[in-house]
């Protein structure tokens, strides 16, 4: 009996194989758009292009311990 639909599938799934790539590449692509609707929104909302200003995920940070001392002492 597995015998008998391990062939049928193997059967069906060449004789549909145009069908089956174009499913996966419309997959595909519908993945690849909602990623990049989703960064463009991230990158908007971070970065804030429309005023000028650009701010990053993070503080930046002295580049060495004797220059954060330094900006310790200034302040």
């Amino acid at each position: 009996m597995q015998m008998i639909l391990k062939k049928r599938i193997l059967r069906d799934f060449k004789e549909n194989l145009p069908r089956y790539l174009a499913l996966g590449l419309m997959v595909i692509l519908g993945m690849y758009i909602v990623i990049s609707l989703v960064r463009r929104y991230d990158c908007q909302r971070e970065c804030k292009s429309g005023e000028g200003t650009v701010r990053g995920r993070r503080p930046v940070q002295p580049v060495c311990a004797d220059e954060q001392r330094r900006t310790e002492e200034t302040d």
